[in-house]
């Protein structure tokens, strides 16, 4: 990375681990700023991401409205293609392996 910004990657994790620790493994997940939230019942879906937006907010962190995704069944996350139920491999990833 140019301007001596090795450790950005590794300072961005831990200020998204500072920001929603709390809700890891409950109803999110993310990696930098992949941010991945799942829901059992779709009753919870708005609260979910009302608690995440107003948890970011808090700190000033703010969302690329164009790049989310809301109400999806499917999502690509960390070149795993995930479903209700199943998790797998982009093939899209893996055409040149």
């Amino acid at each position: 990375m140019p301007f001596g910004l090795t450790n950005i990657s590794a300072i961005y994790q831990r200020q998204n681990d500072n920001i929603l620790w709390e809700y890891l493994g409950k109803f999110i997940i993310y990696y930098l700023d992949n941010i991945l939230i799942y829901i059992k019942k779709k009753e919870n879906y708005k609260k979910y991401i009302k608690l995440v937006i107003r948890k970011l907010a808090e700190v000033d962190s703010r969302l690329k409205l164009s790049k989310c995704r809301f109400g999806v069944k499917q999502a690509i996350f960390l070149s795993y293609i995930i479903r209700p139920g199943q998790i797998a491999i982009d093939l899209e990833k893996i055409k040149a392996v």
